[in-house]
């Protein structure tokens, strides 16, 4: 089944094998022509099955779990080279402002991500839980959906311009302050870039990290699981 999902404005054609995974990309699917076509052998899919079942050994995996990690490994190259980067992060949108918020797995992004649905019930909406993607242009950076939405399964197909992208951590209290635009921060940010072998790029990835900041603000969060830390968070990136 070959349909074409567009993906930050860029319109990739995948030949699925597996319905499930059509679905699951469904909601990108443009009549736009493809400016490029996606295939997936039998074979990478049965090596990618026997990798995962490797790694995983309490787990079962399907030829339609390998499908979708090959997938998500083939197409942020892709994606990169028309100038858009997979991130991991939570993407929120409120006011028509986008927040982005990154951290490691298990850090909390989600659990804050939540706190702003319920304290701002109505107003802030998840774009994004797990893997927005990234573009830049002429009048700022965008964020928007991707079919990659984490264990949660929360995100829809749209696009918000970002106003500032924070770093969270846990904390027993609920603090913020504005940091710095520098190479730390690039340097961080490259690390929640989601596409494999990044070490041949990163001059590349460094220079679109460079020319981000020139359109947002960067942020460190400490926080709790307290609704107040929603209230902390906006309040300090629009003061």
């Amino acid at each position: 089944m070959v349909c074409t999902a567009k993906l930050a404005e860029v319109n990739i054609g995948i030949d699925f094998n597996y319905k499930e995974n059509a679905f699951r990309y469904s909601p990108y699917f443009t009549t736009d022509t493809a400016q490029c076509l996606l295939t997936i052998s039998q074979e990478r899919m049965s090596t990618e099955k026997e990798t995962l079942q490797a790694l995983y050994p309490k787990r079962s995996f399907t030829y339609t779990d390998a499908e979708y990690n090959v997938l998500y490994q083939d197409i942020p190259p892709i994606l990169f080279q028309n100038g858009v980067v997979t991130f991991h992060g939570v993407l929120i949108e409120m006011n028509n402002d986008g927040y982005l918020f990154t951290a490691d797995s298990g850090v909390g992004k989600s659990t804050h991500a939540n706190l702003w649905e319920r304290y701002f019930c109505g107003q802030a909406t998840i774009i994004n839980g797990d893997k927005p993607l990234l573009r830049i242009c002429d009048d700022g950076l965008y964020g928007y959906g991707s079919p990659w939405m984490g264990k949660e399964n929360i995100g829809i197909n749209k696009r918000v311009k970002i106003k500032a992208i924070c770093f969270i951590y846990r904390n027993d209290n609920n603090i913020i302050r504005q940091i710095e635009k520098d190479s730390y921060v690039i340097g961080s940010l490259i690390q929640q870039t989601m596409i494999m072998d990044k070490g041949q790029i990163l001059l590349k990835l460094f220079r679109w990290y460079k020319k981000c900041a020139n359109f947002v603000n960067f942020y460190q969060l400490g926080c709790n699981t307290n609704i107040d830390a929603a209230v902390v968070a906006y309040n300090g990136m629009n003061s």
